[in-house]
C-alpha cells in the first residue's frame, strides 16, 4: 500500500485510523520539518491495524512518542508494508491515542499564546508572586523548575529530561502564569512579543474588588474574532521596565486606546497614568 504525504495536509489521527480500519501491518515513518522539530524522525509500528510500538530519534518511546508526533505541524510521512519488530510498548487502543492527541492539540493552542516557540529561554522570576505564603508543585513541576537556569531553551530542557516538548511546555506555561518563571529571548533579553500599545489610566476604587484590568469592549471583540475564540479573559501586560505580567481582563465601553487599571494594581506595577503598556491577549 503506497501511502505518503505531509502532516501539513493531513491530520495524524486520520492517518492512524485509516491504517487501523484497513488492518495494516507495517511502519509509518515520519520526518519532521519546521523551526522547532526540523530533522527529527520517528516511527509508528502497526500490526493487523493495531499500534504496537513507537519511537523518535530523540529517545521518546511508546505513547510519549505518539503524542510528540501530534505536535508536528509539518512532517513528511511514508507507510511501508514491512513486518515490524515484535516489541510492544503501547497498549492503548488507537481510538484512545487519537482522542488524547486531539486534546493535546487543543491544549497546545492555549499554551502557544504564551510559548510561541520551543526556542524560548525561561528563567526564575526576578519578582516572585506577592501574597503567596506557600507554593505547592507536583514532582514533575519541581523537576522542570530545577532545570530552569536562564540559559536553556524549552527544547533543551525537554531533551535533557527525555520528556515530550508538550509536557514540558505545559508545565512551564503554568509556572509563567503563576509568576514563578519569566520569559526571556534567545539572547538573554526579555522577549518582545506582538501586542497593542495602550495608555494607562487609573480606576479609583475604595477597595480592590477583583484583580483585573479593563480594555475597550470593541478591542476584545476584535481579538475574539481574529483568534477565533469565545472569550479573551486574560492578557499579558508588558510594562515600561520590561517586566511582563498576566492578569484578568474585562470589557468597558468607549475606552479607546486606554487601559483602565485599578489604582492599587497601578501602584503594585509601579505604573502611573499615561504610561504606555503593551497588551497582548492570551488565547
Amino acid at each position: 500500500m503506497a501511502l505518503t504525504g505531509n502532516l501539513s495536509d493531513f491530520f495524524l489521527g486520520d492517518i492512524m485510523m485509516l491504517l487501523h480500519n484497513l488492518k495494516k501491518t507495517g511502519i509509518l515513518k515520519l520526518e519532521a520539518a519546521g523551526e522547532d522539530f526540523s530533522g527529527e524522525t520517528g516511527e509508528i509500528r502497526f500490526k493487523d491495524g493495531k499500534v504496537i510500538n513507537s519511537l523518535t530519534s530523540r529517545g521518546l518511546i511508546g505513547r510519549e512518542a505518539i503524542f510528540h508526533f501530534f505536535e508536528y505541524k509539518e512532517a513528511h510521512f511514508t507507510f511501508e508494508d514491512v513486518m515490524p519488530p515484535e516489541e510492544v510498548n503501547i497498549k492503548e487502543t488507537i481510538e484512545a491515542l487519537v482522542m488524547e492527541g486531539a486534546r493535546l492539540i487543543t491544549e497546545w493552542s492555549e499554551i502557544s499564546s504564551v510559548i510561541k516557540t520551543l526556542s524560548l529561554i525561561v528563567d526564575l522570576s526576578s519578582t516572585p508572586p506577592e501574597n503567596v505564603t506557600e507554593i505547592k508543585l507536583s514532582k514533575p513541576e519541581w523537576s522542570v523548575l530545577r532545570m530552569i537556569d536562564g540559559k536553556k531553551t524549552i527544547k533543551n530542557i525537554a531533551e535533557e529530561m527525555k520528556m515530550a516538548d508538550f509536557e514540558v511546555s505545559k508545565i512551564i506555561y503554568g509556572l509563567i502564569v503563576s509568576g514563578l518563571v519569566e520569559k526571556k529571548g534567545g539572547s538573554g533579553e526579555k522577549i518582545t512579543q506582538a501586542g497593542i500599545e495602550l495608555v494607562a489610566k487609573a480606576k479609583p476604587e475604595f477597595y480592590l474588588q477583583e484583580e483585573a484590568v479593563y480594555v475597550d469592549a470593541k478591542l476584545l471583540k476584535e481579538w475574539e474574532t481574529k483568534y477565533n475564540v469565545k472569550a479573551v479573559d486574560k492578557v499579558s501586560l508588558r510594562l515600561p521596565d520590561g517586566n511582563e505580567v498576566i492578569i484578568k481582563v474585562k470589557p468597558k465601553d468607549r475606552l479607546g486606546d486606554s487601559i483602565l487599571i485599578p489604582e492599587e494594581i497601578l501602584t503594585e506595577l509601579s505604573l502611573k497614568e499615561k504610561d504606555k503598556v503593551i497588551v497582548e491577549p492570551l488565547r
